[in-house]
């Protein structure tokens, strides 16, 4: 990646620089997109004959645009000077004044900032078989991303056990398996057709409910269907012993009032 010239900003102005103004007007501007700083830009509606910015050139190098008011630079009186700055070393200076001359007249342009500048870093030439382990490099990153992301996807893909046809509002406890074995993993979800203080349920409460499983993530989801809207509470789990296992009833925090979950029974096996 490409180093950049960094400055210390500095506006002289407000945001109508490009107002019509009477006097030379100046501003300090970082751009840092791009290595090469757009660092002074000078406007002058009367005109601008020269400018005399003598800046370090063994320290910086300079890009230099002339425009006339309209944005081009074909009239022999320049109204913007823009000056873009690329660092030849590592350092930091001070910018110099910059006088500016108009109808014979002379203006000072007083700066008194700093710059710090960072020399543009060459671009490192792989060699062949560099650049073929780069890119399988770059796509094996690419492809555990996707899986990560694919494993998240399915993990918050969840599929409401709340009947349709029930106007009541409250809470279910579930888990997408009943039987299980050691060491396969299983989601414990808490499912209401209202919003909860989902992150008021820890995933040490869901572990402290038995010593029979481990509790290894937690995810929150909310799913719009058909004009309802669903709220989850899931916690990804790992069976670690074999027994029948009884969650008791979770009181949970809503808007108005505490309610209790039902129980849930499920079974791990050998």
């Amino acid at each position: 990646m490409k180093n950049r010239i960094t400055l210390i900003l500095s506006i002289f102005l407000t945001s109508n620089i490009f107002c019509q103004t009477d006097e030379p007007k100046s501003i300090l501007a970082s751009k840092f997109y791009s290595y090469k700083t757009l660092a002074l830009v000078v406007r002058f509606d009367k005109g601008i004959d020269s400018i005399n910015f003598p800046i370090d050139k063994n320290l910086i190098k300079i890009q230099n645009k002339k425009l006339d008011i309209n944005g081009k630079n074909l009239s022999p009186k320049k109204v913007y000077y823009e000056y873009r700055f690329t660092a030849k070393i590592d350092t930091t200076y001070k910018l110099p004044s910059a006088q500016l001359w108009s109808n014979n007249k002379s203006y000072e342009i007083p700066l008194d900032e700093y710059v710090i500048l960072k020399k543009p870093q060459k671009p490192v030439k792989l060699s062949k078989v560099d650049s073929i382990n780069l890119m399988d490099k770059e796509e094996s990153d690419k492809l555990e991303k996707y899986k990560i992301a694919e494993k998240e996807r399915l993990e918050s893909k969840i599929e409401s056990r709340i009947s349709k046809n029930i106007n009541k509002r409250g809470l279910l406890l579930w888990t997408d398996k009943n039987i299980l074995k050691i060491n396969d993993r299983f989601r414990i979800v808490i499912e209401s057709n209202m919003d909860f203080y989902k992150t008021s349920i820890s995933m040490g409460n869901i572990e402290n409910l038995s010593k029979k499983f481990s509790v290894e993530s937690a995810g929150i989801s909310t799913i719009y269907e058909n004009g309802y809207e669903y709220h989850y509470r899931y916690f990804i789990c790992k069976a670690l012993s074999s027994g029948k296992i009884n969650l008791e009833p979770i009181e949970i925090k809503t808007e108005n009032k505490k309610i209790k979950t039902n129980q849930w029974d499920f079974k791990i096996i050998d």
